[in-house]
């Protein structure tokens, strides 16, 4: 799964992270990007362990995965349909229908074809007509996409990831990591991180304590000059957008839509998912401005 290149990282001095008795510091590669786990156990316990995430990343690669030929999603871009679709695609596609209506359509996996159509360098008026995430036909475990569509989860799969591994963890009892799969999550805390944007550098730090954080910078990747979230509706407004919330899918899903949002749009969506805690925008110039759940509701 192709990275979208995350300007959250771990601070170098990490101050306030808990002491740790045990510390076991597990990287993997999964989902188009660097995975790390910090786990406070003891080595065999860890070991046993993070087999049980490898496995588990690679089963959701399996699924959601746009460049392992062999996934669901490759399929389902190939025929135009998937038939039975096993529950984490269920669970999955719930999330996205909640959060296009919740972002006011500006979270939208059909986007992947404009995306394919900008690398291409083809006009991406070229295939405008097909986008739509409403134009899907969904009956009960069987999805149809409508003529010509194709879909990418790059947009949401790696908080889903982030939070399946949580779920693995505390059902181990784990109580104090930070889990890092292109999203942020903390199980206890607190963790420090770093806010980053790709062209104004190092701009403040972030404390995270149960709950996760995602962040999308447009033009942390260029696509034949373009940034690489896009939408026919709407450029991007944000140089950067980071997004607290209790769970990780929505905060990687939101973080991706708010890059193309007003202000008025931001509170909307904030007043629409409880889940989130905090929304962090760094605008053009790399002004900082911080919008939290309790301004919204007052």
């Amino acid at each position: 799964m192709i990275s979208r290149r995350r300007f959250l990282m771990i601070a170098a001095s990490v101050t306030v992270t808990p002491s740790l008795t045990h510390a076991h510091r597990w990287r993997c590669f999964a989902l188009g990007t660097d995975v790390e786990l910090i786990l406070d156990m003891p080595h065999s316990d860890a070991v046993d362990l993070t087999r049980q995430i490898e496995q588990k990343l690679r089963h959701i690669e399996m699924l959601f995965s746009l460049y392992d030929q062999n996934s669901w999603l490759v399929r389902l871009n190939q025929t135009g349909f998937l038939r039975d679709m096993p529950d984490e695609w269920l669970t999955l596609l719930d999330q996205v229908d909640h959060l296009h209506q919740a972002t006011e359509g500006l979270f939208d996996p059909t986007v992947q074809m404009l995306w394919q159509a900008v690398a291409d360098g083809r006009p991406p008026n070229d295939v405008t007509g097909d986008l739509g995430w409403a134009r899907r036909n969904r009956q009960q475990r069987d999805l149809f996409l409508a003529k010509r569509q194709s879909i990418s989860f790059n947009g949401i799969a790696q908080g889903f990831a982030t939070d399946a591994v949580c779920d693995l963890l505390r059902a181990h009892g784990v109580q104090q990591t930070l889990v890092n799969i292109g999203e942020h999550a903390a199980i206890g805390g607190a963790f420090r991180l770093g806010l980053e944007d790709p062209d104004h550098g190092v701009l403040g730090q972030i404390t995270l304590m149960d709950q996760a954080v995602a962040t999308s910078s447009p033009r942390a990747t260029l696509i034949n000059g373009r940034a690489h979230i896009m939408h026919p509706l709407a450029q991007p407004r944000w140089s950067t957008v980071s997004v607290m919330a209790r769970d990780a899918v929505v905060a990687d899903g939101v973080s991706t839509a708010m890059v193309l949002a007003s202000k008025p749009q931001i509170r909307r969506i904030m007043a629409r998912l409880p889940q989130i805690s905090r929304v962090i925008l760094v605008d053009q110039n790399g002004d900082v401005q911080t919008i939290t759940a309790q301004a919204v509701e007052n």
